[in-house]
C-alpha cells in the first residue's frame, strides 16, 4: 500500500465490512468524509475522533491539538478531553517528550481541556516520534453537525487560507528551497501562521447559522476535503481553482517544489455547506475570519474541478497528500 490514507475504495470496504457489534447508543460510527463519531447518552451526544500527526517531525503536541479539536469542531461539540498515545524511538532524548506534552498541556489549558489519560512508550517500531490523539466533546442531542448532511445546490465556502498547515510543514522539512526562494515580502506573510491552525471559531460560527455541513480541510487538501464532503452527502460539487484562497508565498513555496496546491495538507482551513453563504460570511467577517465561496454541490454526479480556462475535469477520489510525495521523493 501507499503511503497517506488508505485509498477511498479500501476505506468504504473496511468500514462495511469491519463494524464490530452494533449498539443503539450510537448515532453515527465510520463513514466516508465524517470526522467523528456520535454516540447518545441522554440529552447529551458524545463526539469522538482521532488522528496522529505523521506529516510533521516538529511541534506535533501542537499539531496534534489542533487537528484532534478542528474534527470536534466540524460536529459543532464543544472539546472536553483528549487521551494521548505516544510512541518514541529508542535513544530519544526526555526533552523531546517533555517538548511534546508541554505544548500539549498548554493548549489543553487555553481551551479547557482536559488530558484524560493514554499510553507512552519507548519503541524501536517507530523511527521518529509519533503522537496521536483520541479526542472527546459533548453537544446537545439533535444540535450535532454531520459532513455528510450537505444538499444540493449549498455553496461551499472555505474559511482563511488553504495549505497553512502544509505550509508550515514545508518551511520546516524543506527548509533550504524556502530560504533561497523567499523574499522578506514572503516570510512577512507567513508571520503568525502558526496562530492560524484551528477552526473551533469557525465551528461555533458554523452551529449558530445551523450550516449543513462542515469538513476540516486537512490530508489531501481541498480536493480532498470537498469530495468527502460531497460523497458523503451523496451528491457531487463543482469547485473554481481560481477561488481557491492561497497566500502567495504558500504558493510560492508549493510550486517550488513541483506539489499540487489543491492537494496539500490545509488544517487551519474550515469547509461548510451552506444555503445562505452570505449570511456566513458576514457572521464570519464580524470574528475577524475570512471566508470565500469556491463552488457548490450537485445532484449526485462526479466532483469538478473549475480551470481559470472554463474547461471542467473530474477530480480523482482523495490520494496521498502532496507532502507525502515530498518526502518519498526526497528519499529516492
Amino acid at each position: 500500500m501507499e503511503t497517506g490514507k488508505l485509498n477511498t475504495q479500501d476505506l468504504k470496504t473496511l468500514l462495511s465490512n469491519y463494524t464490530g457489534a452494533p449498539r443503539q447508543e450510537v448515532l453515527l460510527a465510520g463513514r466516508l468524509g465524517e470526522d467523528c463519531s456520535f454516540i447518545r447518552l441522554g440529552e447529551t451526544v458524545l463526539t469522538v475522533t482521532t488522528d496522529p500527526v505523521t506529516a510533521a517531525s516538529t511541534h506535533q503536541g501542537t499539531l496534534a491539538f489542533h487537528i484532534n479539536m478542528n474534527d470536534l469542531a466540524t460536529s459543532g461539540a464543544e472539546g472536553l478531553g483528549v487521551m494521548v498515545t505516544l510512541l518514541l524511538p529508542p535513544r530519544t532524548e526526555k526533552k523531546v517528550l517533555e517538548d511534546i506534552m508541554g505544548e500539549l498541556h498548554r493548549l489543553c489549558v487555553a481551551h479547557n481541556i482536559q488530558i484524560l489519560g493514554g499510553h507512552t512508550e519507548v519503541t524501536d517500531a517507530v523511527n521518529r516520534p509519533l503522537l496521536s490523539l483520541t479526542a472527546l466533546g459533548i453537544v446537545p442531542a439533535g444540535e450535532e453537525i454531520y459532513t455528510g448532511g450537505a444538499k444540493a445546490g449549498d455553496a461551499l465556502v472555505v474559511s482563511k487560507m488553504l495549505a497553512i498547515e502544509g505550509t508550515l510543514i514545508l518551511l520546516e522539512e524543506a527548509k533550504a528551497t524556502a530560504q533561497a526562494i523567499f523574499s522578506p515580502e514572503d516570510w512577512a506573510q507567513l508571520e503568525g501562521f502558526s496562530e492560524l491552525l484551528s477552526v473551533i471559531p469557525e465551528g461555533e460560527v458554523g452551529k449558530e447559522l445551523s450550516v449543513h455541513a462542515m469538513h476540516d480541510v486537512t490530508e489531501g487538501g481541498i480536493q480532498g476535503a470537498v469530495y468527502e464532503l460531497a460523497q458523503g452527502s451523496g451528491l457531487g460539487c463543482v469547485i473554481e481553482r481560481r477561488a481557491l484562497p492561497f497566500a502567495p508565498a504558500s504558493l510560492k513555496l508549493i510550486r517550488a517544489l513541483g506539489l499540487e496546491e489543491s492537494r496539500t495538507i490545509s488544517s487551519g482551513a474550515m469547509l461548510f455547506a451552506t444555503e445562505d453563504p452570505q449570511a456566513l460570511l458576514e457572521a464570519l467577517a464580524a470574528r475577524g475570519i475570512a471566508g470565500t465561496i469556491i463552488g457548490h454541490l450537485t445532484a449526485p454526479t462526479d466532483c469538478l474541478m473549475q480551470e481559470p480556462s472554463g474547461e471542467r475535469h473530474p477530480m480523482a477520489p482523495p490520494a496521498k497528500d502532496e507532502i507525502y510525495r515530498l518526502f518519498e521523493e526526497a528519499r529516492s
